[in-house]
C-alpha cells in the first residue's frame, strides 16, 4: 500500500489550492466549501484563517490577501497574483520528471507505487515542450562481456566503485546471471567472500580473466558480525540507516544489528552526528573515537 501522505503536507496542498477555487466561487458557504475539499469545518476554517498571512512581498494590508467568512460565506479578494491554477516553468518539470526518475531506479516501491509514480511522470512529461529522461550510465561493451564470461564459464576481472568504501577496487568474480531490480541491472557472482551481487552502472572496467576456480563459501545469509548499537536521540536518519521505525519502542533501547562490513558501520555510525553509539564491538568504537578525533582536528585547521 501507498503511504499515507502527512497532514502536514495535505494542508499544504489544500491551502494552495484554496485561493484559485476561491477566486471562481466567491461567496460559497463555509459548510460546502469544506465538503468540496473533504474535511470539517474546524479545518477550512483554520486555512483561511493562515491565508490571511499570504500575498506578496512587503506583506502590508495592501499586499496580502483579504478574505472574509465571518457571516458563513466566503469571498476572497486582492488575490490576482495567487488566483490562477499552480503551474511549473520548463526547470522546473525537468528537474522534477528526473528526480522522479531517480526515485523509481533508487527505491524499492511495490506494484502499486510504482504505477502512481509513473502515472504522475507520464503527466509530467506530457505537460513538457523538452523531452527528458533518465538513465543508468552502463556501458554497453561492459554487458557483452560479462556474457560472454558466462557462456565460456571464465571469471571476470571488474574495476568497481564501493559506496562503502568510496574506493574503485579491483574484484576477481564469477559471473552467474545477470537481472534487473528496481531498474538497476545487477551481476550476481561468486567470490572468495561469497554470492554477492554487483551494480553494473558502478563497474568502469571489465575483463575476461584467466583464472582458476577458486572455493566460495555461500555467504550472502551468513552475517559478518554483529554489533550493539544504542540510539542515543530519536532521529529519523539513524532509524532508516539500521532499519528501525521511527515510532518503535527499540528507539529508546540498545538493539543489536547484523553487519557484513567494519567499514559501512563506521562511517553509519559517524554520519548519525552523535544520535547513536557503537557499544560493540569494542575494537570499532576505538576506531570510531579515532574517526571522530581527526574529524575535529581537521575543522580545527
Amino acid at each position: 500500500m501507498p503511504k499515507e501522505i502527512s497532514p502536514a503536507l495535505q494542508k499544504v496542498s489544500r491551502m494552495l489550492n484554496l485561493v484559485p477555487y476561491l477566486s471562481t466561487h466567491q461567496n460559497i458557504a463555509l459548510k460546502e466549501l469544506a465538503n468540496r475539499f473533504d474535511v470539517s469545518k474546524k479545518e477550512i476554517l483554520e486555512d483561511l484563517n493562515a491565508l490571511w498571512m499570504c500575498g506578496l512581498p512587503g506583506y502590508t494590508p495592501l499586499e496580502l490577501i483579504d478574505l472574509s467568512f465571518e457571516d458563513g460565506f466566503v469571498s476572497i479578494s486582492n488575490a490576482e497574483a495567487l488566483q490562477m491554477p499552480r503551474s511549473l516553468t520548463q526547470p522546473e518539470l525537468m528537474t522534477l520528471i528526473l528526480g522522479i526518475g531517480l526515485i523509481l531506479d533508487a527505491q524499492e516501491l511495490d506494484d502499486e507505487q510504482r504505477q502512481r509514480i509513473n502515472t504522475l511522470r507520464d503527466s509530467l512529461v506530457a505537460l513538457s515542450s523538452a523531452k527528458v529522461s533518465l538513465t543508468s550510465n552502463i556501458d554497453s561493451g561492459h554487458r557483452f562481456v560479462i556474457k560472454q564470461a558466462m557462456d565460456c564459464r571464465k571469471a571476470l576481472m571488474i574495476s568497481y566503485h564501493s559506496p562503502v568504501r568510496d574506493t574503485l577496487t579491483q574484484r576477481l568474480v564469477y559471473p552467474i546471471s545477470l537481472h534487473v531490480e528496481n531498474g538497476l541491472e545487477y551481476l550476481q557472482a561468486s567470490t572468495a567472500d561469497g554470492v554477492r551481487s554487483f551494480r553494473l552502472d558502478r563497474m568502469s572496467a571489465v575483463q575476461i580473466a584467466d583464472a582458476k576456480p577458486i572455493g566460495v563459501a555461500d555467504t550472502a545469509t551468513r552475517p559478518a558480525f554483529r554489533a550493539k548499537i544504542e540510539l542515543v536521540r530519536s532521529d529519523r536518519r539513524s532509524a532508516e540507516a539500521f532499519g528501525l521505525s521511527s515510532g518503535s519502542s527499540e528507539m529508546s533501547k540498545v538493539f543489536e544489528v547484523d553487519c557484513f562490513s567494519e567499514e559501512w558501520l563506521i562511517r553509519t555510525v559517524l554520519s548519525c552526528a552523535g544520535a547513536v553509539e557503537l557499544k560493540e564491538p569494542l575494537h570499532l568504537r576505538a576506531e570510531i573515537a579515532r574517526w571522530g578525533g581527526d574529524l575535529l582536528e581537521s575543522y580545527a585547521d
